[in-house]
């Protein structure tokens, strides 16, 4: 996790691309977020960090991707808030079960 921070922040300092290094942690964190020992952890550092949806932050990965006309970048952060929504559906939407009051 601050390794993509490292890289999100790197990536907006010096205009360059470092969209394999931000899309294997962005995939690294997708596949956490199947474990569900591990998923909190994803959410809270989701929450915390303002380096995924920070404008100043994450504009030099996308701003490198558009020159290139590439969008790994892009489409690692849309396959990472699908897994969240994904998760979090499953999560909150899951039918909870009642304990039957004996007859």
């Amino acid at each position: 996790m601050l390794i993509l921070n490292d890289a999100l922040m790197r990536s907006a300092r010096q205009r360059s691309g470092e969209s394999a290094l931000i899309t294997s942690a962005m995939g690294l964190l997708v596949g956490l977020l199947s474990l569900p020992e591990y998923a909190p952890c994803v959410w809270l550092f989701v929450r915390a960090s303002t380096a995924l949806f920070d404008s100043p932050r994450s504009r030099g990965a996308m701003a490198a991707e558009r020159a290139a006309e590439t969008y790994a970048t892009m489409q690692a952060l849309l396959h990472l808030v699908h897994a969240l929504w994904t998760e979090a559906s499953g999560t909150l939407l899951a039918p909870h079960h009642t304990m039957e009051m004996p007859a």
